[in-house]
């Protein structure tokens, strides 16, 4: 999940830096995680 918005280039180098949360969880199985985006460099 990006608070930013932007979606970068297909090929650009990213480092991302947030937080793994699972998406839902039924009947005690999660199912799927995802990165809450904190910081984020985008590198040429």
């Amino acid at each position: 999940m990006s608070q930013s918005g932007r979606v970068p280039a297909p090929g650009t180098r990213v480092r991302v830096k947030g937080k793994v949360n699972e998406f839902a969880v039924f009947g005690g199985r999660s199912i799927g995680l995802h990165l809450r985006e904190e910081d984020r460099k985008i590198r040429s």
